[in-house]
């Protein structure tokens, strides 16, 4: 069986794909090899799978020169010029989907060619494209790359009096561009920096940040009105909510501008919203669980209906999932939980779908009680995720008291206690996190099994004056429960 790039580029083409990409290597413009036409020919036969033993590089030799003797280097170079097309043909049809880019070569060879005539027309139906475009990150850089050509096309007719608007226009597109796009890279670099204890020695964003008078900027665009204020002071509201996570101030105030410029964002500056918004509400969840248990439970009652929860490809990710999944269950929402899990784990991504489903069926199952059924499910999920490792294995460490499993519960501690201190991945913050849950849940266990009333109390004082505590709610009821009994 052949193993090559070509063939894996090959398996994701849809039949009507792979029809285009027949005509595509026929076409003397594209290729003039006749040879490179026989054995994609050959080889198109094989499809979907590509996967027959008839794909052997020395019988694909014989069928394309018969009666010779063969030559492995022929056959690495045919197929080299395969995958040189087929590369070529996924770069066409990136292209049909975002055609700007296509305009823009247009343009630059109009100009090029001092076709005056087909350069104002070109110029004119590629900006009436732009206003039309959802994503304001993309529009903003797309018009300063329009003016890039556009300026340049009017200097070199000497005209220079002509374009000093533009040249004004192309700066500010680029300064919307790089203010909207600085924090959406601050904010993956929190993420990272939060979740798995990415440290820099130099970082040149924050420095930036430090160095740049953002709120100054922001008042000169309110005073003066521009159209793009409301869209900066939403994204400068994100970078402070998400710098300054104990500045409450910094929350509302963005809550309220994202509040009042909802209905005007198109789906795709929904998603980058409400994707940062989620990230500042658990963020913040060690501050004040209670509000921001409510705050991101409604962030998702945004995201869902308006389909914000992806950025094109219609696919959940599992964290999204497992996000909401644990929102709604911190509320005790467990009829929506179950209309959630039933409508969305189908469009989990695909290599974690069925283990999210199983995750999603142990959670429900242990908020009704069944925690036999709870177990039996979480015993099937599949955690090469690499943040699910932990939640399954709290989890399981729930069920494990629940059903009194106290030998397994202590046996899972010391290989949860060994993941989280070998683990150089994980943020002091998560690792903080999970290492106090383990503590007290380690006291509980042992109030399970021997006699330890008196402790109670001095374990409930402990657990209410530690911030960082997953599952805190879950082990304080079960210290009441134990004081109670």
């Amino acid at each position: 069986m052949l193993k090559s790039k070509f063939i894996d580029i090959l398996k994701t083409f849809t039949p009507e794909e792979l029809k285009h990409f027949r005509d595509f290597v026929h076409s003397p413009f594209h290729n003039s090899n006749k040879n490179v036409i026989k054995l994609y020919d050959i080889i198109r036969k094989y499809n979907p799978q590509f996967e027959s033993p008839s794909i052997d590089k020395e019988k694909l030799f014989r069928k394309i020169y018969p009666g010779k003797k063969y030559n492995d280097t022929v056959v690495r170079i045919l197929l080299s010029d395969l995958l040189r097309l087929a590369e070529e043909f996924l770069i066409q049809i990136r292209s049909k989907r975002e055609p700007f880019g296509e305009y823009l070569y247009l343009l630059e060879e109009l100009k090029d060619r001092s076709l005056d005539s087909l350069y104002k027309t070109n110029f004119k139906y590629t900006s009436d494209i732009l206003e039309k475009m959802d994503d304001t990150r993309t529009k903003y850089f797309s018009k300063f790359e329009l003016e890039v050509i556009n300026v340049d096309y009017y200097l070199r007719k000497d005209r220079q009096q002509e374009i000093t608007g533009n040249v004004l226009e192309r700066i500010e597109n680029l300064i919307y561009f790089t203010l909207i796009e600085l924090v959406r890279n601050i904010h993956d670099l929190i993420i990272n920096e939060r979740t798995y204890n990415a440290k820099f020695e130099f970082n040149i964003a924050y420095e930036f940040l430090n160095n740049f008078n953002f709120e100054a900027i922001l008042e000169k665009l309110r005073i003066n009105r521009t159209v793009h204020y409301s869209i900066i002071l939403i994204n400068y509201n994100l970078l402070m909510a998400l710098m300054e996570e104990e500045n409450e101030i910094r929350y509302d105030n963005l809550k309220q501008s994202i509040d009042e410029g909802f209905s005007q964002m198109s789906n795709i500056e929904k998603y980058h919203i409400l994707h940062h918004l989620e990230s500042c509400c658990l963020n913040r969840m060690k501050y004040n669980a209670n509000k921001y248990r409510k705050e991101i439970f409604n962030v998702y009652n945004l995201m869902l209906p308006s389909n914000a929860y992806s950025y094109h490809t219609g696919e959940m990710t599992a964290q999204r999932f497992k996000n909401i999944l644990v929102a709604a269950i911190n509320l005790n929402e467990l009829e929506w939980t179950e209309k959630f899990a039933e409508e969305y784990s189908g469009k989990v991504q695909q290599e974690y779908r069925e283990s999210m489903f199983f995750f999603s069926r142990a959670l429900i199952s242990f908020c009704k009680k069944n925690y036999s059924d709870a177990l039996e499910n979480i015993n099937k999920v599949r955690y090469d995720y690499f943040i699910l490792k932990l939640d399954v294995k709290s989890w399981t460490l729930k069920i494990y008291y629940e059903l009194k499993y106290f030998e397994q519960a202590f046996s899972m501690m010391d290989s949860y206690r060994h993941f989280l201190s070998k683990n150089k991945s994980l943020s002091p913050d998560v690792k903080e996190r999970h290492l106090n849950f383990l503590k007290f849940a380690g006291e509980l266990f042992k109030f399970g099994t021997e006699k330890r009333n008196g402790q109670i109390s001095g374990f409930k004082n402990a657990l209410n004056n530690t911030g960082n505590v997953v599952h805190k709610e879950w082990l304080f009821e079960k210290a009441e429960i134990l004081a109670k009994a």
